[in-house]
């Protein structure tokens, strides 16, 4: 039965539980080092964004930032000739096998992995996929760097502090009355961008001399202290001035949401493509179950032939070719249990499962029902669902901004600059910093600059103008393209439906021959027996295959149309109304193999028993 826990699992504590951290944080914010904090801002903003874009169903990741990496190594980091390991030819490590021959009645063991076991179904998968999965953990690391750029974008538009000491020692260096001064400078300030342009900053300062060696000339003091505190603005009032002056932190903000979105629209898709591959590696379990089963079948009546072949009741070239094919297809079992090794390594790469794990794959029951197929509703659905659409709009009106900023950088220059500054008493020899309003002073001006020059501003305008359109027609091309997958994966639906009924008859008809060509074996050809004994098995593998294609392509359409949601662990959250009906509850071919049709445990009906032990021809 349908079970939608399996894949999907809220959490209705988890919004409790990130207050809980969040207060825990804001408690150790003072035994944080600055880069513990970094990560926490971090964090938060990632946390917040995820939530403004996609609501409760945002990831809860309990490991959202990448860890810090150690860069101390062994290896000499500065050498500029590194060791190279080439072996020479008569040291390599290959020998020959003494004995290669291997008997054809047994397959040859599979090579183990050393490691431990790891037994995953689908649930399992996805939830390791999403903890140690290098292309998951990448993904990551993108939407982290995109919010250390809004960080940094942030702090500057933020107040910036800064100070410094300044020391200086001056004098003459020639023989004779000369002045050996001292010069120790003081400052501490703080610079502020505006929010429509230039930027307003306050400092202060403190100067110190004191003289080493004094002329007999100089009159000065032998120590003097002076202090000032000076404020400063600039403001643009036409080129650079007004909203445009916020590009850069707007840009850096969407920037992040768009992030966010890509994140959000990647592991949608990353969950997809991991059911595929689950529900091949599940095909090939059953294939190679199908193809057991024909390889006992097969011995069983190869054994009965050889031994009527043996007894003169049939011609020797019958039982061979029985043997024939028994060799064929227990070669065709160890190819498909080799590529299915093959497969499970490459998946453990995907999953970031060390190869020298013992992964098992757990067939599980997973139904994914069939969504009605109407093609002008799924379109519309997907044109205003889809996360990467609304990127590539939003990055159409990045470029409409582009140019706004581009047509602004025409104008004429004009600032207004001004300047205070406060400082102490200089008929004080140390004034500390008692300021006097007496002792100051002010600048304040208009720059005009003509626009004679701009040549390189209106090419930039019109570059800006090129690179909007060309957005506009990624974003037509884009909408078409969605589109288009919409209708691709309508249409796989719809193929994928009608090949699993016409493949589930098929198995009937070829479960009714092989049955009635079990009955009559003793007269019939072994051509006949091989060929009924493949085509069930090829028509279950096709059944098989049929199935999966079917709940890939459901998948897909959902991925298409923007209607996959995926929970924060991971699993699937299929749309509530997209319920399995009675049609899809019975046995999932995927997960229970057909019952074992052994012929040796065959229980034949009464008018055909008699004819079973019976000489060929009789």
């Amino acid at each position: 039965m349908f079970r939608p826990g399996l894949w999907s699992r809220r959490n209705t504590s988890r919004r409790v539980a990130a207050w809980g951290v969040s207060v825990t944080a804001v408690a150790l914010t003072g035994c944080l080092s600055p880069m513990e904090r970094l990560d926490r801002d971090a964090a938060r903003l990632i946390e917040a964004r995820q939530f403004h874009a996609l609501g409760d169903a945002a990831p809860r990741d309990p490991a959202p930032l990448p860890p810090i990496p150690d860069d101390a190594t062994n290896t000499p980091l500065y050498d500029e000739q590194p060791a190279t390991n080439n072996l020479d030819r008569d040291a390599l490590p290959a020998v020959t096998d003494p004995a290669p021959n291997l008997d054809t009645d047994r397959l040859p063991p599979s090579f183990v992995s050393p490691g431990p076991t790891l037994t995953l179904d689908l649930e399992g998968v996805l939830a390791t996929a999403i903890q140690f999965a290098p292309e998951y953990r990448s993904e990551k690391e993108s939407l982290f760097l995109t919010t250390l750029a809004l960080i940094i974008e942030r702090h500057i538009w933020g107040p910036r502090f800064f100070s410094g000491v300044t020391g200086t020692l001056s004098g003459t260096p020639e023989s004779g009355d000369t002045d050996t001064v001292a010069t120790l400078v003081a400052d501490l300030g703080v610079t502020q961008l505006l929010p429509y342009g230039g930027d307003i900053s306050v400092r202060a300062l403190v100067d110190y001399v004191a003289f080493l060696q004094q002329s007999s000339a100089s009159t000065a003091e032998e120590e003097t202290q002076t202090g000032a505190l000076e404020f400063s603005l600039n403001l643009p009032l036409l080129r650079d001035a007004g909203v445009i002056a916020r590009e850069d932190i707007i840009q850096a903000e969407r920037n992040l949401i768009y992030a966010v979105r890509g994140f959000e629209r990647f592991r949608r898709e990353f969950l997809v493509e991991l059911a595929s591959e689950y529900f091949d590696l599940v095909f090939v379990q059953q294939q190679i179950v199908n193809q057991e089963r024909q390889i006992e079948n097969l011995a069983f009546v190869a054994e009965q032939f050889r031994a009527l072949a043996d007894a003169g009741k049939i011609r020797g070239f019958q039982a061979e070719n029985i043997e024939q094919d028994l060799l064929s297809s227990r070669n065709s079992l160890l190819n498909l249990r080799e590529s299915y090794a093959n497969q499970v390594d490459a998946f453990k790469i995907t999953l970031g499962v060390p190869l020298d794990t013992d992964l098992v794959i757990q067939a599980s029951r997973v139904i994914v029902p069939s969504p009605v197929l109407e093609l002008g509703p799924s379109v519309a659905t997907a044109l205003a669902y889809r996360l990467d659409l609304q990127t590539v709009e939003g990055e159409a009106d990045d470029a409409r901004r582009d140019v706004r900023i581009a047509r602004n950088q025409i104008a004429p220059d004009l600032d207004l600059d001004a300047d205070l500054t406060l400082g102490t008493d200089p008929d004080r020899a140390r004034s500390g910093f008692d300021l006097d309003a007496g002792n100051s002073s002010y600048n304040v001006g208009l720059n005009f600059e003509l626009p004679l020059d701009r040549v390189i501003e209106r090419a930039g305008l019109r570059a800006a103008q090129v690179e909007l359109e060309r957005q506009l027609r990624e974003l037509r091309v884009f909408r078409d393209q969605i589109a288009l997958e919409v209708r691709v994966a309508l249409r796989l639906i719809q193929q994928s439906r009608f090949t699993l009924e016409l493949q589930k008859r098929n198995v009937q008809l070829n479960e009714r021959r092989s049955l009635e060509v079990t009955l009559r074996r003793r007269s019939l050809d072994a051509r006949e027996i091989i060929e009924a004994q493949e085509d069930l098995i090829d028509a279950r593998n096709a059944r098989d295959e049929a199935a999966a294609d079917l709940q890939t392509a459901v998948l897909n359409y959902l991925l298409a149309t923007g209607q996959m949601r995926v929970d924060p662990t991971g699993q699937w959250l299929p749309p509530a109304r997209l319920v399995p009906l009675a049609i899809d509850t019975p046995e999932d071919p995927l997960v229970d193999p057909e019952p074992n049709e052994d012929l040796r445990n065959l229980e034949l009906p009464p008018e055909a028993a008699p004819t079973i032990d019976a000489p060929v021809g009789e």
